[in-house]
Protein backbone atom coordinates (compact mmCIF):
# COMPACT_ATOMS: atom_id res chain seq x y z
CA UNK A 1 0.00 0.00 0.00
CA UNK A 2 1.47 3.38 -0.81
CA UNK A 3 1.67 5.67 1.52
CA UNK A 4 -0.72 9.13 1.67
CA UNK A 5 0.13 12.36 0.40
CA UNK A 6 3.16 13.92 2.26
CA UNK A 7 3.02 16.84 4.27
CA UNK A 8 5.80 19.31 4.57
CA UNK A 9 6.80 18.71 8.71
CA UNK A 10 9.28 20.95 10.09
CA UNK A 11 12.41 18.96 11.50
CA UNK A 12 14.78 19.93 14.13
CA UNK A 13 17.65 17.98 14.57
CA UNK A 14 18.78 18.43 18.57
CA UNK A 15 21.69 16.61 18.96
CA UNK A 16 23.92 14.18 17.87
CA UNK A 17 25.09 11.25 19.32
CA UNK A 18 28.70 9.84 17.36
CA UNK A 19 30.50 6.73 18.36
CA UNK A 20 34.27 5.54 16.95
CA UNK A 21 34.03 7.97 13.86
CA UNK A 22 37.74 9.08 13.65
CA UNK A 23 38.93 11.25 16.60
CA UNK A 24 35.25 11.08 17.83
CA UNK A 25 35.56 8.27 20.58
CA UNK A 26 32.16 9.35 22.40
CA UNK A 27 30.86 12.58 21.37
CA UNK A 28 27.56 14.44 22.03
CA UNK A 29 26.56 17.57 20.34
CA UNK A 30 23.62 19.53 21.22
CA UNK A 31 22.65 21.72 18.44
CA UNK A 32 20.82 24.77 18.48
CA UNK A 33 19.81 27.36 15.56
CA UNK A 34 23.19 28.01 14.96
CA UNK A 35 25.96 26.05 16.33
CA UNK A 36 29.15 27.20 15.99
CA UNK A 37 32.70 24.44 16.69
CA UNK A 38 35.50 25.88 18.01
CA UNK A 39 39.29 24.62 18.81
CA UNK A 40 42.46 24.21 17.44
CA UNK A 41 44.09 22.48 14.73
CA UNK A 42 43.08 18.33 14.85
CA UNK A 43 40.38 18.86 17.63
CA UNK A 44 37.71 17.07 15.59
CA UNK A 45 35.68 20.16 14.28
CA UNK A 46 35.85 18.50 10.80
CA UNK A 47 35.19 15.19 11.39
CA UNK A 48 32.05 16.13 13.15
CA UNK A 49 31.34 17.51 9.61
CA UNK A 50 32.77 14.42 8.21
CA UNK A 51 30.50 12.08 10.48
CA UNK A 52 27.22 14.18 9.30
CA UNK A 53 28.27 13.86 5.74
CA UNK A 54 28.80 10.06 5.67
CA UNK A 55 24.93 9.53 7.59
CA UNK A 56 23.53 12.02 4.82
CA UNK A 57 25.74 10.30 2.17
CA UNK A 58 24.76 6.65 3.41
CA UNK A 59 20.66 8.48 3.36
CA UNK A 60 20.86 9.08 -0.22
CA UNK A 61 22.62 6.11 -1.68
CA UNK A 62 20.55 3.52 0.09
CA UNK A 63 23.61 1.19 -0.39
CA UNK A 64 25.91 0.98 2.40
CA UNK A 65 29.37 2.44 1.51
CA UNK A 66 32.59 0.01 2.54
CA UNK A 67 35.93 1.43 2.09
CA UNK A 68 35.53 4.91 3.49
CA UNK A 69 33.67 3.53 6.76
CA UNK A 70 36.52 1.34 6.97
CA UNK A 71 39.10 4.14 6.62
CA UNK A 72 36.75 6.02 9.31
CA UNK A 73 36.85 3.91 12.19
CA UNK A 74 38.44 5.27 15.64
CA UNK A 75 42.38 4.17 16.01
CA UNK A 76 41.21 1.92 19.10
CA UNK A 77 39.81 -1.50 18.85
CA UNK A 78 36.56 -0.91 18.04
CA UNK A 79 35.08 -2.63 14.78
CA UNK A 80 31.72 -0.68 15.76
CA UNK A 81 30.98 3.23 14.41
CA UNK A 82 27.39 4.48 15.96
CA UNK A 83 25.37 7.16 14.88
CA UNK A 84 22.20 8.62 17.17
CA UNK A 85 20.43 11.73 16.16
CA UNK A 86 17.29 12.94 18.76
CA UNK A 87 15.03 15.10 16.79
CA UNK A 88 11.54 17.09 17.04
CA UNK A 89 9.18 17.06 13.98
CA UNK A 90 6.36 19.52 14.82
CA UNK A 91 5.63 18.38 18.20
CA UNK A 92 7.18 14.75 17.87
CA UNK A 93 10.49 13.78 19.36
CA UNK A 94 11.91 11.09 17.35
CA UNK A 95 15.23 9.36 18.35
CA UNK A 96 17.25 7.32 15.51
CA UNK A 97 20.11 4.96 16.52
CA UNK A 98 22.59 3.45 13.54
CA UNK A 99 25.20 1.11 14.28
CA UNK A 100 27.77 -0.27 11.62
CA UNK A 101 29.97 -3.07 11.72
CA UNK A 102 32.91 -2.34 9.75
CA UNK A 103 35.42 -5.16 10.51
CA UNK A 104 35.27 -6.83 6.78
CA UNK A 105 32.90 -4.88 4.82
CA UNK A 106 29.80 -2.49 6.63
CA UNK A 107 27.09 -4.26 8.01
CA UNK A 108 24.28 -2.78 9.94
CA UNK A 109 24.50 -3.98 13.24
CA UNK A 110 21.59 -2.26 14.55
CA UNK A 111 19.01 0.38 13.13
CA UNK A 112 16.43 1.57 15.10
CA UNK A 113 14.12 4.61 14.83
CA UNK A 114 11.76 5.34 17.84
CA UNK A 115 8.97 7.96 17.44
CA UNK A 116 7.02 9.39 20.29
CA UNK A 117 8.08 5.83 22.08
CA UNK A 118 7.11 3.49 19.44
CA UNK A 119 9.53 1.51 17.89
CA UNK A 120 8.34 2.16 14.14
CA UNK A 121 11.99 0.31 12.92
CA UNK A 122 13.55 -2.35 14.19
CA UNK A 123 16.33 -3.64 12.45
CA UNK A 124 19.10 -6.54 14.05
CA UNK A 125 22.17 -8.49 11.63
CA UNK A 126 20.48 -6.91 8.67
CA UNK A 127 16.93 -7.96 8.92
CA UNK A 128 13.76 -7.08 11.62
CA UNK A 129 10.58 -4.91 11.09
CA UNK A 130 8.82 -2.01 9.96
CA UNK A 131 5.96 -0.76 11.29
CA UNK A 132 3.38 2.35 10.86
CA UNK A 133 3.45 4.84 13.32
CA UNK A 134 0.07 4.34 14.50
CA UNK A 135 1.36 0.67 15.80
CA UNK A 136 -0.10 -1.29 12.70
CA UNK A 137 1.22 -2.82 9.56
CA UNK A 138 4.23 -4.82 11.50
CA UNK A 139 6.07 -5.37 8.01
CA UNK A 140 9.29 -7.87 7.92
CA UNK A 141 12.67 -6.02 6.44
CA UNK A 142 15.20 -8.54 5.39
CA UNK A 143 16.61 -6.71 2.29
CA UNK A 144 18.90 -8.79 0.13
CA UNK A 145 22.03 -6.63 0.64
CA UNK A 146 22.55 -4.02 3.77
CA UNK A 147 20.90 -1.07 3.09
CA UNK A 148 19.45 1.80 5.77
CA UNK A 149 15.64 0.95 6.32
CA UNK A 150 14.87 4.64 7.09
CA UNK A 151 15.10 5.66 3.14
CA UNK A 152 12.92 3.13 2.16
CA UNK A 153 10.06 2.69 4.85
CA UNK A 154 8.71 5.89 4.41
CA UNK A 155 7.11 4.81 0.55
CA UNK A 156 4.68 2.69 1.99
CA UNK A 157 2.21 2.73 5.06
CA UNK A 158 1.22 5.50 7.41
CA UNK A 159 4.75 7.00 8.16
CA UNK A 160 4.64 11.06 7.98
CA UNK A 161 7.01 11.23 10.25
CA UNK A 162 9.49 8.31 9.28
CA UNK A 163 9.43 10.08 5.82
CA UNK A 164 9.98 13.86 7.14
CA UNK A 165 13.07 12.58 9.00
CA UNK A 166 14.82 10.80 5.66
CA UNK A 167 13.70 13.76 3.45
CA UNK A 168 15.43 16.05 6.12
CA UNK A 169 18.64 13.93 6.33
CA UNK A 170 19.02 13.50 2.37
CA UNK A 171 18.99 17.53 2.32
CA UNK A 172 21.91 18.20 4.72
CA UNK A 173 24.33 20.41 2.39
CA UNK A 174 28.19 20.92 3.36
CA UNK A 175 29.96 23.85 1.41
CA UNK A 176 33.66 24.26 1.34
CA UNK A 177 33.91 27.58 -1.44
CA UNK A 178 36.58 27.05 -3.31
CA UNK A 179 37.22 30.74 -4.99
CA UNK A 180 40.17 29.81 -7.76
CA UNK A 181 37.80 26.71 -8.50
CA UNK A 182 34.59 29.25 -8.75
CA UNK A 183 36.60 31.97 -10.91
CA UNK A 184 37.67 29.27 -13.56
CA UNK A 185 34.31 27.08 -13.85
CA UNK A 186 32.59 28.30 -17.43
CA UNK A 187 29.10 29.56 -17.79
CA UNK A 188 26.15 26.59 -19.27
CA UNK A 189 24.18 28.95 -21.01
CA UNK A 190 22.69 26.67 -23.36
CA UNK A 191 21.61 25.03 -19.90
CA UNK A 192 20.74 27.75 -18.35
CA UNK A 193 18.32 29.16 -21.27
CA UNK A 194 16.14 26.00 -20.94
CA UNK A 195 15.89 25.71 -17.25
CA UNK A 196 12.53 26.62 -15.44
CA UNK A 197 14.38 27.09 -11.96
CA UNK A 198 17.19 28.10 -10.55
CA UNK A 199 20.25 25.92 -10.52
CA UNK A 200 21.13 24.70 -7.09
CA UNK A 201 24.70 25.97 -4.77
CA UNK A 202 27.61 22.69 -5.22
CA UNK A 203 29.59 22.36 -2.24
CA UNK A 204 32.44 24.04 -3.87
CA UNK A 205 30.44 27.06 -5.38
CA UNK A 206 31.53 26.11 -8.97
CA UNK A 207 27.62 26.95 -10.09
CA UNK A 208 28.12 30.40 -8.97
CA UNK A 209 27.68 32.43 -12.11
CA UNK A 210 25.50 29.69 -13.57
CA UNK A 211 22.82 30.74 -10.60
CA UNK A 212 23.43 34.80 -11.21
CA UNK A 213 23.18 34.21 -14.63
CA UNK A 214 20.13 32.75 -14.40
CA UNK A 215 18.63 35.75 -11.53
CA UNK A 216 19.97 37.89 -14.12
CA UNK A 217 17.29 36.69 -16.98
CA UNK A 218 14.64 35.15 -14.86
CA UNK A 219 15.11 36.33 -10.72
CA UNK A 220 15.88 40.02 -11.03
CA UNK A 221 14.78 40.63 -7.51
CA UNK A 222 17.13 38.06 -5.40
CA UNK A 223 20.22 39.26 -7.81
CA UNK A 224 18.83 43.01 -6.50
CA UNK A 225 19.02 41.64 -3.01
CA UNK A 226 22.48 40.24 -3.48
CA UNK A 227 23.34 43.90 -5.27
CA UNK A 228 21.98 45.28 -1.90
CA UNK A 229 24.08 43.96 0.69
CA UNK A 230 27.12 44.02 -2.11
CA UNK A 231 26.76 47.44 -2.15
CA UNK A 232 26.02 48.49 1.57
CA UNK A 233 29.41 49.31 2.72
CA UNK A 234 30.50 49.86 -1.53
CA UNK A 235 29.84 50.01 -4.56
CA UNK A 236 30.30 47.01 -5.60
CA UNK A 237 27.12 45.08 -8.22
CA UNK A 238 26.83 42.72 -10.14
CA UNK A 239 26.12 44.34 -13.46
CA UNK A 240 25.60 42.35 -17.08
CA UNK A 241 27.18 39.57 -18.39
CA UNK A 242 28.48 39.04 -22.24
CA UNK A 243 26.95 35.96 -23.51
CA UNK A 244 30.19 36.09 -26.12
CA UNK A 245 32.44 35.82 -23.61
CA UNK A 246 29.99 33.38 -21.22
CA UNK A 247 31.20 35.81 -18.71
CA UNK A 248 29.51 37.85 -15.67
CA UNK A 249 30.88 41.08 -14.14
CA UNK A 250 31.25 43.16 -11.50
CA UNK A 251 31.69 46.83 -10.71
CA UNK A 252 33.25 48.45 -8.17
CA UNK A 253 31.65 51.94 -9.40
CA UNK A 254 35.08 52.50 -11.65
CA UNK A 255 34.83 52.91 -15.38
CA UNK A 256 35.77 49.78 -15.88
CA UNK A 257 33.72 46.65 -15.45
CA UNK A 258 35.92 43.51 -13.43
CA UNK A 259 35.34 40.03 -14.53
CA UNK A 260 34.40 37.64 -11.64
CA UNK A 261 37.37 35.98 -13.92
CA UNK A 262 39.51 38.22 -11.86
CA UNK A 263 37.77 38.78 -8.93
CA UNK A 264 39.67 38.59 -5.21
CA UNK A 265 38.76 34.97 -3.14
CA UNK A 266 37.71 36.85 -0.68
CA UNK A 267 34.82 38.81 -3.15
CA UNK A 268 33.96 35.28 -4.38
CA UNK A 269 33.28 34.01 -1.30
CA UNK A 270 31.20 36.93 -0.11
CA UNK A 271 28.94 36.24 -3.51
CA UNK A 272 29.22 32.39 -2.61
CA UNK A 273 27.28 33.20 0.79
CA UNK A 274 24.62 35.75 0.02
CA UNK A 275 23.79 33.36 -2.72
CA UNK A 276 23.10 31.15 -0.55
CA UNK A 277 21.18 33.24 1.64
CA UNK A 278 19.17 34.12 -1.50
CA UNK A 279 18.58 31.04 -3.14
CA UNK A 280 14.86 29.96 -3.44
CA UNK A 281 16.05 26.15 -2.16
CA UNK A 282 17.45 26.16 1.47
CA UNK A 283 18.88 22.92 2.60
CA UNK A 284 17.20 21.31 6.06
CA UNK A 285 21.24 21.94 7.11
CA UNK A 286 24.16 23.82 6.24
CA UNK A 287 27.52 23.06 7.26
CA UNK A 288 30.15 25.19 6.57
CA UNK A 289 33.90 24.85 7.16
CA UNK A 290 35.26 27.97 8.22
CA UNK A 291 33.40 30.70 6.65
CA UNK A 292 36.35 33.49 7.50
CA UNK A 293 39.02 32.21 5.58
CA UNK A 294 39.87 34.79 2.81
CA UNK A 295 38.06 37.97 4.36
CA UNK A 296 39.39 40.29 5.64
CA UNK A 297 38.19 41.20 9.42
CA UNK A 298 36.43 44.29 8.72
CA UNK A 299 34.27 41.51 6.40
CA UNK A 300 33.53 39.29 9.15
CA UNK A 301 30.42 41.37 10.71
CA UNK A 302 29.27 41.18 7.22
CA UNK A 303 29.23 37.15 7.13
CA UNK A 304 28.32 36.57 10.72
CA UNK A 305 24.86 38.50 9.51
CA UNK A 306 24.55 36.54 7.04
CA UNK A 307 25.09 33.27 8.64
CA UNK A 308 22.17 34.33 11.27
CA UNK A 309 20.16 35.19 8.89
CA UNK A 310 20.29 31.54 7.41
CA UNK A 311 19.68 30.08 10.63
CA UNK A 312 16.78 31.71 11.12
CA UNK A 313 15.16 29.93 7.91
CA UNK A 314 17.16 26.47 8.63
CA UNK A 315 19.64 24.94 10.92
CA UNK A 316 23.32 25.95 10.26
CA UNK A 317 26.54 24.28 11.90
CA UNK A 318 30.48 26.73 11.45
CA UNK A 319 33.51 25.41 12.47
CA UNK A 320 36.00 28.21 13.11
CA UNK A 321 39.09 29.34 14.62
CA UNK A 322 38.41 33.13 14.34
CA UNK A 323 38.13 34.76 17.81
CA UNK A 324 36.58 38.21 15.55
CA UNK A 325 34.28 36.04 13.69
CA UNK A 326 33.01 34.91 17.39
CA UNK A 327 33.23 38.29 18.67
CA UNK A 328 30.43 39.55 15.04
CA UNK A 329 28.16 37.16 16.71
CA UNK A 330 24.96 38.95 18.40
CA UNK A 331 25.61 37.50 22.17
CA UNK A 332 22.09 38.07 22.15
CA UNK A 333 21.62 35.15 20.15
CA UNK A 334 23.46 33.05 23.11
CA UNK A 335 20.91 33.84 26.28
CA UNK A 336 17.99 33.52 24.07
CA UNK A 337 19.19 29.89 23.17
CA UNK A 338 18.98 30.48 19.21
CA UNK A 339 22.85 30.00 19.46
CA UNK A 340 25.60 27.27 21.18
CA UNK A 341 29.38 27.24 20.70
CA UNK A 342 30.98 23.52 21.66
CA UNK A 343 34.61 23.85 22.44
CA UNK A 344 36.81 21.24 20.81
CA UNK A 345 39.93 19.62 22.08
CA UNK A 346 41.54 16.20 21.15
CA UNK A 347 43.19 14.30 24.39
CA UNK A 348 45.97 11.32 23.00
CA UNK A 349 43.87 7.87 23.81
CA UNK A 350 40.64 9.41 24.29
CA UNK A 351 39.95 11.76 21.05
CA UNK A 352 37.75 14.34 21.32
CA UNK A 353 36.25 15.74 24.06
CA UNK A 354 33.41 18.94 23.97
CA UNK A 355 33.04 21.51 26.21
CA UNK A 356 29.29 23.68 26.15
CA UNK A 357 29.71 27.37 26.57
CA UNK A 358 26.23 27.38 27.96
CA UNK A 359 26.83 25.04 30.70
CA UNK A 360 30.42 26.70 31.33
CA UNK A 361 28.24 30.25 31.84
CA UNK A 362 26.35 28.47 34.61
CA UNK A 363 29.45 28.27 36.83
CA UNK A 364 31.37 31.30 35.70
CA UNK A 365 29.22 34.37 36.38
CA UNK A 366 31.62 36.87 35.14
CA UNK A 367 31.98 35.28 31.91
CA UNK A 368 28.62 36.55 30.73
CA UNK A 369 30.09 40.24 31.84
CA UNK A 370 33.17 39.28 29.15
CA UNK A 371 31.13 38.79 26.53
CA UNK A 372 28.23 41.40 26.51
CA UNK A 373 31.35 44.10 27.25
CA UNK A 374 33.76 42.38 24.57
CA UNK A 375 32.22 39.74 22.72
CA UNK A 376 32.05 35.81 22.65
CA UNK A 377 35.47 35.16 20.64
CA UNK A 378 37.17 37.71 23.39
CA UNK A 379 35.03 35.91 25.97
CA UNK A 380 36.69 32.67 24.85
CA UNK A 381 40.19 33.39 23.95
CA UNK A 382 41.41 36.26 25.54
CA UNK A 383 39.75 35.70 28.92
CA UNK A 384 42.26 32.06 29.17
CA UNK A 385 38.42 29.93 28.85
CA UNK A 386 39.61 28.19 26.24
CA UNK A 387 43.48 27.14 27.81
CA UNK A 388 41.81 26.58 31.24
CA UNK A 389 39.50 24.08 29.61
CA UNK A 390 42.46 22.55 27.93
CA UNK A 391 44.27 21.72 30.81
CA UNK A 392 41.73 20.72 32.60
CA UNK A 393 41.00 17.71 30.18
CA UNK A 394 44.48 17.27 29.80
CA UNK A 395 44.70 16.59 33.35
CA UNK A 396 41.76 14.11 33.11
CA UNK A 397 43.66 11.82 30.14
Amino acid sequence: MKSPKKTKKTVFLEEVHIKNFLSLRDVVLPLKSLTVLVGPNASGKSNILRALWHLTAMMNMGDLPTDFMQESIWAGKSTEIRFRIGVKIGEVLADYKLELDVTDKTQINVEELIIDKLKVISVYEGEGEVTDEDGKNITSYKPSKPKLALKSASDYGNKPVTSALSEFIQDWKFYDFKPYEMRISNILYEDIKVSTKSPDLDIYGLKLKNILLYWLDNDKKRLESVNKILGKNSERRITEYNEGKNDLYLSEGCEKLISLKKASDGTMRLLAYHVLLNHPHIPSLIAIEEPERNLHPAALKEIASVLERLSERTQVIITTHSSQLLDAFNPENLSSGKMGVLMLQNIPGKGTQIKNLEEIRKDREALDGWIADFGIGSAIFDSELLQDITESQSCQA
